[in-house]
This record gives C-alpha cells, sequence and structure tokens, in this order.
C-alpha cells in the first residue's frame, strides 16, 4: 500500500478530513492535501510522519476509537520512501533516462525544484549528492508526475515504466509509485536512437517502397470533400486527421509547386498509429508522384528519440531527392508548440502548451486570403532556417566530390564501412573484375578514375590528419560486392572469396604502410547497405549504398556528435 493510499484509509476510518488533520497535527493543509493525493511523499525518517501519527491519534481520540500512536507511526513509515534504503545509484541512472526521453532540460528542473541549474549539472553527473536523498527523489517525481499529467505524456511515461496507465487511480501515476520505479532496475533505455535511423536507411528499397503504395497508379490518396474554409480538429485523434485533410489538399497542387511543412510538436502518439501512417505516406507519396516540392524544417532541439522519428518518416522522400530538409538554429517549443503546413490551396496551423499536446489544436484554412498569410508566414520562418542536410544523388557528383574534399580534409577521419574501402584495392585486381563482369567501358573508365579520385582524397587527409578504418569480415560463405557506390553505380558487381581475400590483403598492407591510419577488424556488421564516414566535429556523411545509391552530408552539431559517438550494438 502506498503512503497516500495508507494515509487516506486511516482518514476514512477515523471519519476526519484533511483540515482537521492539519489543526490536529500541526501541518498546514496544503502538505496534508499533497500526501494524501501522492504528490508528495515524506520520507521515513521526515518528523512530520511523527506529526502525522500524533494528529491521527488525536482525531481517534475525540471519535472513541483506540489507536496507538506507535503502531500509527510504523505504519506510515512502512509504506514511506526510505531514505537509508532508496536505491540511489538506480534512481540517477534512470532518472537521466526519464528526463531525456521527455525532454525535460537541467534548466527546466532546476526551475521547479528551486536549485541551481549547475547543481542539478553536478547531481546528474554524480559529482554531488543530496544531503537528503529521499527527499530529493520525492520532489523529483512530483514534478515529473505533475510534468506528466495529460494522456500523451502518460502514456509514454507508463510505457517506459512498463506499466498501464489505466490501471492508475484517474489515469495518473503517483509521487511514491515514479520513486519506486525510478529505484528499481526495470528501466531499460532503448536503442540509441540513431542506430533505429541508420537501420531504417540500411533496409529501405525504394523500389520496393514505390511498389507497395502503387505511386504510379491513381487514387492513392483520399482528397477530402466538403471541407468548410475553416475547420478546427481538437486532441490528438482529430489532429491525425487534420494532418490527413490538409495532405490531400496539398496532393491538389499544380506540379512543381512549393509546400512547406515545420512543426515541433511531440511525434510519439502519431507515430505510434500504423495506420495514420500509412495514410500519412500515402499522401505524402501522391505529393511526390506529383511532383512538389517539399521543404521541411526539422525540430533537431527535440529528444533525440523525437528527433529521428521524425528524421525516419522522412526517408522515403530524402531517397528520391524531392525534398530539402532545413532546421531553426534556436531551440523551440520550451513553453509553446506550433505547427505549419502551407500549400497552393489548403494553409494548417496548430498550437499546444508543451507536455499537453493532446489539449491541442490544429485549424485548417483554404480561403484564398489565409493561405495567402499563411504562406507568407512560412516564407519568413525559413528564412530563418538552417540547411539540415545536403543529399546528393547521382546528377550531383561534381558537387558532392568538392563537398566531401573540403569536409574530410577538415579533421581526423572515420570510417564505419559494410565493406572494404574501395580506395585500397589494387588497380589491376579492380579492372580484371570489371573486365570478368563485362562491365561496358564508359562505366569502366568513371569507376577506375573514381578509385583514384579517393585514394587521392585520402592521401590529402593524411597529410595533416589521422584515419580509422572499422571493416567487417566476411566469411567465405557470404556473397560480396565491389564497393562502387561512390561512383554512383548502383548495380551490384561481385566478386569471388579469393578476390575479396585480396582486396581484405591490400587493404591491410594500406593501414601498415601508413602513418596516422588505425585499421579495425570487426565482426559486428549491423548494416549492409549504408557506410559511415566522420570528420570529427565537423561532418558526417552517410551513403546508402544501393536501391538507390545516395549520399546524405550532414553538418549539424548535434546529429554530428550522435552519429560520430554511435557504437553498433554486438549482435550474435
Amino acid at each position: 500500500m502506498s503512503f497516500s493510499e495508507n494515509l487516506n484509509q486511516y482518514l476514512k476510518q477515523l471519519n476526519c478530513s484533511g483540515r482537521r488533520l492539519a489543526e490536529l497535527s500541526g501541518i498546514s493543509e496544503i502538505s496534508i492535501s499533497r500526501f494524501r493525493r501522492g504528490e508528495r511523499v515524506p520520507s521515513s525518517d521526515s518528523d512530520k510522519i511523527k506529526s502525522l501519527a500524533h494528529g491521527l491519534c488525536k482525531a481517534a481520540e475525540a471519535e472513541g476509537i483506540s489507536l496507538d500512536e506507535e503502531t500509527v507511526f510504523e505504519n506510515l513509515v512502512s509504506s514511506a520512501p526510505k531514505a537509508d534504503r532508496l536505491n540511489y545509484s538506480a534512481f540517477l541512472s534512470n532518472l537521466k533516462i526519464v528526463l531525456d526521453i521527455l525532454g525535460i532540460s537541467n534548466n527546466e528542473l532546476a526551475r521547479e525544484l528551486n536549485y541551481d541549474p549547475s547543481y542539478i549539472s553536478r547531481i546528474l553527473s554524480a559529482q554531488r549528492k543530496p544531503a537528503d536523498t529521499g527527499k530529493f527523489a520525492s520532489s523529483v517525481a512530483a514534478f515529473i508526475a505533475e510534468r506528466c499529467s495529460d494522456s500523451d505524456s502518460l502514456a509514454q511515461l507508463s510505457e517506459l515504466f512498463s506499466a498501464d496507465s489505466n490501471s492508475a487511480p484517474e489515469n495518473t501515476l503517483t509521487v511514491s509509485e515514479i520513486v519506486s520505479r525510478l529505484c528499481s532496475s526495470e528501466i531499460k533505455p532503448e536503442p540509441e536512437p540513431i542506430f533505429s535511423f541508420l537501420e531504417k536507411l540500411d533496409e529501405f528499397d525504394l523500389n520496393e517502397y514505390l511498389k507497395a503504395i502503387r505511386i504510379e497508379a491513381p487514387g492513392t490518396y483520399a482528397k477530402p470533400e466538403n471541407l468548410p474554409e475553416i475547420k478546427s480538429y481538437h486532441g490528438i485523434e482529430e489532429m491525425k486527421q487534420g494532418e490527413l485533410d490538409f495532405l490531400g489538399l496539398a496532393a491538389d497542387s499544380k506540379e512543381g509547386s512549393n509546400v512547406f511543412l515545420y512543426t515541433d510538436m511531440p511525434m510519439h502518439s502519431m507515430a505510434a498509429d500504423t495506420e495514420f501512417t500509412k495514410k500519412w505516406l500515402l499522401s505524402m507519396a501522391a505529393m511526390l508522384k506529383k511532383g512538389l516540392k517539399l521543404h521541411v524544417i526539422h525540430d533537431v532541439n527535440r529528444p533525440p528519440e523525437e528527433m529521428l522519428i521524425g528524421l525516419e518518416s522522412y526517408i522515403p522522400m530524402y531517397m528520391t531527392g524531392l525534398i530539402t530538409p532545413y532546421y531553426l538554429k534556436k531551440p523551440q517549443g520550451e513553453v509553446f508548440l506550433h505547427l505549419l503546413r502551407v500549400s497552393d490551396f489548403a494553409a494548417l496551423t496548430g498550437e499546444a502548451i508543451s507536455g499537453y499536446h493532446s489539449k491541442g489544436r490544429y485549424t485548417l484554412y483554404q480561403s484564398e486570403e489565409d493561405v495567402n498569410f499563411y504562406r507568407g508566414q512560412a516564407e519568413l520562418l525559413f528564412k530563418k532556417a538552417g540547411s539540415l542536410m545536403k543529399i546528393y544523388s547521382a546528377d550531383k557528383q561534381n558537387e558532392f566530390d568538392k563537398t566531401v574534399s573540403s569536409l574530410l580534409c577538415s579533421g581526423d577521419v572515420k570510417m564505419n564501412l559494410s565493406g572494404l574501402p574501395f580506395f585500397t584495392i589494387d588497380r589491376e585486381l579492380l579492372k580484371t573484375i570489371l573486365i570478368k563482369n563485362r562491365i561496358d567501358k564508359e562505366n569502366t573508365e568513371k569507376i577506375m578514375l573514381r578509385r583514384e579520385h579517393e585514394l587521392k582524397t585520402i592521401e590529402n587527409v593524411l597529410c595533416s590528419h589521422s584515419l580509422m578504418l572499422e571493416i567487417p569480415l566476411r566469411t567465405e560463405a557470404e556473397p560480396v560486392s565491389l564497393p562502387v557506390y561512390s561512383a554512383f553505380y548502383d548495380k551490384e558487381i561481385p566478386y569471388t572469396h579469393e578476390e575479396y581475400q585480396a582486396h581484405l590483403n591490400s587493404t591491410r598492407s594500406f593501414a601498415a604502410a601508413r602513418e596516422g591510419v588505425k585499421l579495425i577488424e570487426s565482426s559486428v556488421q549491423p548494416f549492409r547497405n549504408i557506410h559511415i564516414t566522420v570528420s570529427k566535429g565537423k561532418g558526417a556523411i552517410i551513403t546508402k549504398s544501393n536501391a538507390p545509391t545516395i549520399h546524405f552530408v550532414i553538418t549539424h552539431p548535434r546529429l554530428v556528435s550522435a552519429i560520430e559517438n554511435f557504437k553498433p550494438p554486438i549482435t550474435e
């Protein structure tokens, strides 16, 4: 039984109000109310428990009921957090996970607990420990309970705690429940959000995607009919429909039109709805088919999980090359959340208070005056946005080469590859393989020149910086292909295990002969079709090697850091 349930049971038994107990115990009525609701829980060594036990016994005496004060005290103590038994190590570890996933900053936590932000930072980094860990845990839990009072946040927290939010009274989690969960060893962090993004990119096949959604066939989306010029949508479910109504109207825009998309609203609830996600993708596909130009501002200041959910959703559009991603340099959405979507014939706006997304509202406009106004707002907003990443397909190879050469020569380089590096293969071996596979003369020359270009770029890097190469080792039974993705050559060119071994040996010789090169050979291969190159602190290149070949050059510091520090999960 929780402390609040224990206290309320005594009050019911004694027919005593909170106000009466406040008078008898000397504790404020506000504190009593918070104890009863579970918003505050005194630690087991708190003098307030003694005062509560004394007040309850006085109330019992007035009702002619016999209660032993020592028994009441011990009963209340048994349901209070034990200061001397608080698993502080687990609490701190789990707290950092919860704060990160809920998007609660150190500054916000410090402000609510009336601490200095630097002191909170030292607590979370285990450099300092609160004098009263039980009181600190209860205060933190009370803030989390208040922060997660809306259904969307509560569902997210309950899922993290592996608890059913509907089983709690009035769909809430009490302070004592939150403290208990935070002190348990059950909370596990999700896999690194960047891994989920990379995994989805690795598995994505544009041709299969286009086939699955039948993008070549008419009628792949439902255009909304008979909508009023202004329509409002309240709550999560209605807001999902508002998104689909806007996309259906936007897909009717003329070819080449601009569509502006921005939101800092939470993505968790919508992304979890597979039926909504399917309809959303169909509507986006209809806009791609129409040849519309999509301009998207991603909110990179979200918690990592939220940020990567947003990026994952747009992978199909990235792969077509028909989307331009941006970001806003200053953090948004700390208090007010916004959404803005604008096309030729419709504008959708949204507003909510941070932490209360489910209580927000979307409004869809179709009048020419309203649409023109919000298009002007969108154009002004995008003037304040920076480029989140550059996306290069085969038609932009020269621009890609210049960008990569400049980026790689600006810092130490780390390559995490799905195969062997192309620039280490022996020139004559490469030529023999191309001839054996009957590659035409034009593509043979293109591929041979590509190998020379890559080798020259790496030699320039090594003039002033280091190179770390992490490569997977393939068994004889595994099929292998030449890594010709940097030449934007989409067809596989297989080579035998003997040829692979010759290439591996030349890679080892390349590393051994050059100072500043470190070669790591690994049995772990988390990806098959993507390759990651990082210029430390400067930028990252994610290459999708097939279906189709495409390169993402990322320079946003937060994303670069996530990619740079990414460690693939160990698999059997």
